[in-house]
């Protein structure tokens, strides 16, 4: 969740930004999405790696905090590295991130990741004004009679779809 990811940047004092190696990628393929692309951040001791091969540029914690609210807005998902301490965010589009295109192939795309979140809906609350599966990199959400409704098993607890729900009927838990 963007609450998570804003914890984690707030714990490092050296940050730095590169471009998604994904989206370049597509794009030198002719392919992929227009999202921002320098939304890679790294932190502590990898940013040396990154600096001394120029793949990027170091950046303060205010910066790196509107680069995840940019991303969160674009409707990217926030993907760190799955480590006890932390070196990476990425900022991931289902259509060029190799990861979450791999996932998604997967019946059940909740079953491969780890993550401590997974989407509730409230379908009282909900207006049915579709934007949260406009969102869902996995397909996860769907209308059931005009309300949303989740199928867990494909949810990886990314936060997309509660970050834009205007009636708030969508939380992490």
């Amino acid at each position: 969740s963007y609450e998570s990811a804003e914890a984690l940047v707030r714990s490092h004092r050296r940050i730095l930004v590169a471009p998604c190696i994904c989206r370049r990628e597509k794009k030198l393929a002719g392919e992929g999405c227009d999202r921002l692309e320098e939304a890679c951040l790294v932190f502590g001791s990898g940013t040396d790696y990154y600096l001394k091969n120029g793949l990027g540029r170091m950046i303060d914690q205010e910066e790196a905090l509107r680069i995840l609210k940019e991303a969160d807005r674009a409707g990217l998902v926030l993907q760190p590295s799955n480590s006890q301490k932390i070196a990476n965010i990425c900022c991931c589009c289902g259509c060029c991130c190799g990861v979450l295109r791999t996932i998604k192939m997967h019946p059940e795309p909740a079953k491969i990741i780890s993550s401590p979140f997974r989407v509730s809906a409230c379908a009282e609350s909900c207006d049915g004004c579709g934007i949260c599966l406009d969102r869902c990199q996995m397909e996860a959400l769907h209308l059931d009679d005009g309300r949303v409704a989740a199928d867990l098993r494909r949810c990886i607890g990314c936060g997309l779809c509660v970050s834009a729900c205007p009636t708030k009927s969508l939380s992490l838990v």
